[in-house]
């Protein structure tokens, strides 16, 4: 099989739902060729918008030292299970054989820039492609689903868990970030935005998804990696059962434990289901568990989370009175405070109403 038509796999998740895990257990597998926590599309948005590089008007040497010098320098490439390109050696060579397969294929140009740094990577790190069956791409999030779909024919595989926990960390990880004890309008619609979108694009292409819930994943861990080799079409190896990046062992991440990665692996109780609880609880008051149990009614009834609250038309009611009104304030109020209040309003009702067109709107990325 040719390098380009090797199968494509996106790694997705709903906001804090394990996906940098589920990375690291399929890091080391002989037949998998997966970049640490490469998120291809996000990657083309920071080059394209934040930096304002139009990648079109650009040749293909060109091309190649701006993606190199990104993976070098750039401070998201820095943390362990990002970075891959340690010195200016390692970058000459990578950027050498990306050139070169950007240069020798016809492919459409983020095609090839796509399988072009997955050909540079495995270059870089001897790595046999004779051997590779699949390609796994850490995007993270769902909203390139369509992208994927008709450039690679892409299947995904889509990391879950319970609401609750998901956006008790959220709240737990943004509010260290803003330094204050609560997040802002903004931040708290993207996470909302993210999961609804996940959720909704999963029930209309069930055919095209795998899901990984998170709590199952720690109950039957070998039932579960046994199951998703069979969907991968690929052998089950006992690397499967480490936690890799680079081969090297990844301790892994809490947002309860660090801001990143933690320096000590957690004990396997840390990960048992009753102290999950025990820490969203701590996190999530009892109107935010009605506001998530009402706006997640489907989800949680689909896949079998348990509910809180008896829930009944006048209990979703007051679930969604406290989405729109618990989480609009801002950190900085440019104009008067009760306009942004109603604009923030008016942003959540569209996001349940126009979920695929509000990120484009509202700039959520």
């Amino acid at each position: 099989m040719t390098f380009n038509k090797l199968p494509v796999y996106v790694l997705e998740s709903a906001a804090h739902s394990g996906i940098d895990w589920t990375h690291s257990l399929l890091d080391s597998h002989s037949q998998i060729l997966i970049m640490p926590a490469f998120s291809f599309y996000r990657t083309i948005y920071e080059i394209e918008k934040r930096k304002c590089v139009d990648l079109k008007t650009k040749n293909m040497s060109e091309i190649s030292e701006i993606f190199s010098q990104l993976f070098l320098n750039d401070k998201i490439y820095q943390v362990k299970r990002r970075k891959f390109i340690f010195n200016e050696n390692e970058k000459n060579l990578f950027k050498e054989k990306f050139c070169e397969y950007l240069s020798n294929n016809e492919d459409d140009l983020y095609k090839k820039i796509f399988f072009g740094l997955h050909y540079a990577f495995c270059i870089l790190y001897n790595i046999d492609i004779s051997k590779i069956k699949c390609i796994v791409i850490h995007e993270h999030v769902t909203w390139h689903y369509h992208k994927y779909n008709k450039y690679f024919n892409a299947k995904h595989i889509l990391v879950f868990r319970n609401p609750k926990a998901v956006i008790a960390g959220s709240i737990y990880k943004l509010s260290q970030l803003n330094k204050i004890d609560k997040i802002n309008a903004f931040q708290f619609d993207t996470v909302i935005l993210d999961m609804i979108t996940t959720f909704e694009l999963y029930k209309l292409n069930k055919q095209n998804f795998i899901t990984l819930h998170n709590e199952k994943m720690h109950e039957d861990f070998n039932g579960e990696l046994n199951r998703l080799c069979k969907w991968l079409n690929i052998d089950f190896e006992k690397t499967l059962l480490n936690q890799t990046f680079l081969g090297k062992e990844w301790k892994g991440e809490s947002v309860y434990l660090a801001w990143d990665e933690v320096k000590e692996k957690p004990s396997e109780e840390y990960y048992l289901e009753k102290n999950v609880e025990k820490r969203w609880r701590n996190v999530l008051s009892q109107k935010d568990i009605l506001l998530i149990e009402s706006i997640f009614y489907n989800y949680m009834k689909i896949f079998g989370y348990k509910f809180d609250n008896k829930m009944n038309f006048f209990k979703k009611i007051k679930g969604y009175y406290y989405y729109l009104t618990l989480y609009i304030e801002q950190d900085k109020y440019a104009y008067s405070k009760l306009l942004i209040y109603l604009r923030n309003i008016i942003r959540k009702i569209l996001i349940l109403i126009f979920t695929y067109r509000v990120a484009n709107l509202f700039k959520f990325k």
